[in-house]
Formats: structure tokens, C-alpha cells, sequence
């Protein structure tokens, strides 16, 4: 069996309506806010995958490099809120 590349499922043309472009924007912008609120429950069924999500930097189809580039938001700013997430979770074990 061949691997899909996500991107392949797109029809041409589908980036280049406004309103379309508004919802990928949001619905990136959904997923970068869940996976951070995933980092604030430790002990949550998703913790570890949103770690793997935000380390992996995929910029694949809802991969979060492609999150960040559909909404353009500041990875730093992202980065220093997952650090602080995870200290927050470190110093609450202690």
C-alpha cells in the first residue's frame, strides 16, 4: 500500500476562495489552542500527543508547521507557551 500525501487530497483551486481561506486560518488556529490545552492536563489521554504534535513541526496538512503558516502566528509565542505549560505541569508534581 502506497502512502497519501495529505496535500494530494486537496482539490486544486480549494485555497483560493476568501471564505475558505477565513475557515483554514480559524480551524488552524482551533488545533494550535486545543493542542495547548491538552499540555495543561498531564495526565490527560492527549498530553503526550500534543507534545509529539507541537515537536514534530509537520508542515503536512494539520501538522503544526502548516498550522503556524496558515495563521501566522509567532512560533516563539507558541513555544513559550507550551515551555510555560510544561513547567507549570513539572512544578505541580513536585
Amino acid at each position: 500500500m502506497q502512502d497519501v500525501d495529505p496535500n494530494d487530497l486537496i482539490e486544486p483551486g480549494y485555497f483560493d476562495s476568501p471564505e475558505t481561506e477565513l475557515r483554514i486560518r480559524l480551524l488552524a488556529a482551533e488545533m494550535i489552542k486545543t493542542a495547548l490545552e491538552d499540555l495543561q492536563k498531564p495526565r490527560s489521554p492527549y498530553y503526550e500527543e500534543a507534545l509529539r504534535w507541537f515537536n514534530a513541526r509537520m508542515t503536512e496538512v494539520f501538522g503544526y508547521g502548516w498550522c503556524l503558516q496558515q495563521t501566522s502566528l509567532n512560533p516563539n509565542t507558541i513555544r513559550r507557551e507550551i515551555n510555560k505549560r510544561i513547567e507549570k505541569n513539572v512544578s505541580s508534581i513536585k
